[in-house]
């Protein structure tokens, strides 16, 4: 796989993308706090955690902490690893 250069810039949009993402999942998820079913709350909490977890992730390969590869893009792609 040919290694991709990616821009500080395109780096800080997809991180300020998941985080707001996340902000956003995080207060649906308090809005439905007297709703039914209660299951629903959970899972916009935890899908928002994922989206926490890629900005973090991103951050790391562009502070140059790990390496831009496809095992990191698979990771922030598949729902098991995070």
């Amino acid at each position: 796989m040919k290694k991709q250069e990616i821009s500080e810039t395109t780096f800080n949009k997809s991180i300020n993308a998941c985080l707001l993402n996340a902000e956003c999942l995080i207060w649906d998820a308090q809005n439905l706090e007297f709703e039914e079913p209660p299951s629903s709350k959970y899972y916009f909490a935890i899908i928002s955690q994922e989206e926490s977890a890629k900005s973090f992730l991103l951050y790391l390969v562009k502070i140059k902490i790990i390496p831009w590869n496809e095992f990191i893009l698979r990771a922030m792609r598949n729902h098991i690893c995070k």
